[in-house]
Parts: C-alpha cells; sequence; structure tokens
C-alpha cells in the first residue's frame, strides 16, 4: 500500500484550461510543495529515510502533482500494526494482526494533507483570479 497525495485541476473547458493553464499549474505546484513541505515536518524522524523518501513528482502537463514517500514501510508508519496500531488514534481500516504487539500509527501525510487542505482552494481561486484580471 502507497500512502500518497494527488493535487489537480481538470477544467472541463478547452478555451477555459488555455487561459487558466499557467495559473492552475503554479498552483499545483504551490500547493504541492507545501503539502511536501509539511509532510516532512510532521514525518517521524529515526534514520530520516522516510522523511527524505517524500518526493513531489508532477504530471507532464503540470496539472497534477503525487506527494508520496519511497520506502516499503511507510504505511506502516503512518497506520501502524499491530495490536498497538489498531488501538491507537492514527489507525486506519485495516486487519491489525491481533498476536503481535506492532507499533502505533505515527502519521504524517494525513496531517499534512489536513493542514494544507484548508489553504488549497484558496491558492486555486487567488492564482486563478489573477489571470483572469
Amino acid at each position: 500500500m502507497r500512502i500518497s497525495a494527488i493535487v489537480g485541476f481538470t477544467p472541463g473547458n478547452r478555451a477555459l484550461a488555455l487561459v487558466i493553464g499557467t495559473a492552475v499549474q503554479e498552483s499545483v505546484f504551490e500547493v504541492g510543495s507545501t503539502l511536501l513541505s509539511r509532510a516532512k515536518t510532521y514525518c517521524p524522524v529515526d534514520t530520516g529515510a522516510l522523511r527524505d523518501s517524500i518526493d513531489m513528482t508532477l504530471s507532464d502537463d503540470k496539472r497534477s502533482a503525487v506527494i508520496a514517500p519511497g520506502v516499503p514501510y511507510d504505511a506502516y508508519v503512518e497506520f501502524g500494526t499491530g495490536i498497538r496500531g489498531a488501538a491507537s488514534p492514527g489507525a486506519g481500516p485495516f486487519n491489525y494482526d491481533a498476536n503481535w504487539p506492532g507499533m502505533v500509527a505515527q502519521p504524517y501525510m494525513r496531517p499534512a494533507l489536513d493542514e494544507v487542505a484548508g489553504t488549497a482552494t484558496a491558492t486555486f481561486a487567488d492564482n486563478i483570479r489573477g489571470v483572469l484580471r
């Protein structure tokens, strides 16, 4: 399982896409960069490998971005494992192994997304409004 966030915009009207295309691209990059930064800030650090693996990949048209960690244990940290994971506030909707003590969830992507979601719409609106003036 991968933990990732996708930031993007796909206008249905081609003419509208041409007019606001640059503003959308700037918004995707701005919101994506903020999300990347916040996820790295919230990420628990032992060796730093998980935090350092969190990266942003822009689509070819730069209208969407994926922000995701790149280590095989990213979801275990985010959602926890075993009995401790199931009992922790950050537990996910999974079947946890009740025969293994495991570790508590240490969410980092979800809190970052929650924080950035509150300002993402305003960022898009402000940037699009700027090119329509």
